[in-house]
C-alpha cells in the first residue's frame, strides 16, 4: 500500500457518513447544519471532517508505523456495511457483527474532536495523566510501564496519537462488556447523527460535585450510536443500577420498535452532542433558520 508523504484523514468514517448521504453528479454528498452558521447546506464526503495527517506518528520512519491508526480503521470500517445488511435482512446483530462494532465504536470515538479533546486534557494534566494511564491499561497491566516510558522518549505533541491505539484497545474491551439493542426508527421518520456520533450519558448526578478522575465510560453509562438512519444502537452495562430506562428491557441483539415519544427523547440527546455539524439522514435543500 503507497502512502503519500501529506495523506488527507477524516474525523468521521466515509463509509459511516454514506450512510446517511445522497449520490449527487456522481459523487457522494450529506446534508449538514454547521452550528456556527444560520443556514443549512450540503457538504461533500470526501472533504468533510478531512485535515492532513492528523493521526500520524510523525517520529517514524516507515509509512506503515506512521499511519498504523488510519490503516486499521480502514480495515475495521470496510466491515461495518456487512453488519448493517445483516441487521436489515435478520433483525439481529450476530456475535460476529457485534464485535466489530465493539471495533468500529471505539474507532470512530477516538478520530472525534470532542473525546480527542478530553484525552489530551488528560494528558497534559499529571494527577489525570497516571489515572487515565491505570485506566486504559487496566486489562493489560504490564502495558502501564511500557507506556510511560515509550511517552517520555517522544515528543509531547505526538504523545496523543501515540496513545490512541491504546484507549482504542481499552474500549473494545470495555464495549464487549455491555449489551446492545437495536432501535428501528419511528414512522419512518429516520435517526440523524453529528460528528461526534457516540453519544455516552455517564448517568451522573448534577448535584453531586467530584473533583476526582471519573472512568471514560463508567458501569452506569448508557450509549447511543445511530447505525444509519433506519437504525440506532443503544448500549449498556446490565450491572448498573441506575436501570430505570424502559430501553434496558428490550431484547438484547434484536430489532425493536419504539413509540413517537422514545424516538424524539433519543434524537434530541444526539442532536444537543454535536462537535460541529448536524448530519441529516437525506438529501434537504439549504434553507435559513432564520425564517
Amino acid at each position: 500500500m503507497k502512502h503519500p508523504k501529506y495523506q488527507g484523514q477524516h474525523r468521521v468514517s466515509q463509509v459511516y457518513l454514506r450512510q446517511f448521504g445522497y449520490i449527487k453528479d456522481d459523487k457522494w454528498y450529506i446534508s449538514v447544519w454547521d452550528k456556527s452558521k444560520k443556514f443549512t447546506d450540503y457538504a461533500l464526503i470526501e472533504n468533510f471532517t478531512k485535515e492532513t495527517n492528523v493521526f500520524d506518528l510523525p517520529f517514524f520512519e516507515s509509512f506503515e508505523d506512521r499511519r498504523h491508526f488510519e490503516c486499521k480503521s480502514v480495515i475495521i470500517e470496510n466491515e461495518y456495511q456487512k453488519v448493517l445488511n445483516t441487521i436489515r435482512r435478520q433483525k439481529q446483530l450476530t456475535p460476529r457483527h457485534r464485535d466489530i462494532l465493539c471495533h468500529y465504536i471505539p474507532n470512530l470515538m477516538c478520530r472525534a474532536k470532542p473525546y480527542r479533546e478530553l484525552f489530551q486534557r488528560y494528558l497534559v494534566t499529571p494527577i489525570l495523566r497516571d489515572a487515565f494511564f491505570r485506566e486504559i491499561t487496566m486489562y493489560k497491566p504490564k502495558e502501564l510501564p511500557i507506556l510511560n516510558l515509550s511517552l517520555s522518549n517522544i515528543p509531547e505533541e505526538s504523545h496523543l496519537n501515540y496513545v490512541t491505539g491504546h484507549i482504542m484497545n481499552f474500549f473494545v474491551s470495555v464495549f464487549r462488556n455491555f449489551n446492545f439493542v437495536i432501535l428501528k426508527d419511528y414512522g419512518n421518520r429516520g435517526w440523524f447523527t453529528s460528528d461526534n456520533p457516540v453519544i455516552i450519558d455517564p448517568q451522573e448526578d448534577p448535584d453531586e460535585v467530584n473533583d476526582d478522575y471519573q472512568w471514560t465510560i463508567p458501569v452506569e453509562s448508557e450509549i447511543y450510536f445511530p447505525l444509519s438512519p433506519d437504525y440506532c444502537v443503544f448500549i449498556y452495562h446490565s450491572k448498573s443500577l441506575k436501570n430505570s430506562n424502559p430501553l434496558r428491557k428490550l431484547k438484547v441483539n434484536k430489532v425493536n420498535e419504539i413509540d413517537e415519544r422514545t424516538h424524539e427523547k433519543i434524537c434530541h440527546i444526539i442532536g444537543s452532542h454535536l462537535s460541529d455539524y448536524i448530519i441529516f439522514n437525506q438529501e434537504m435543500e439549504p434553507f435559513s433558520l432564520e425564517e
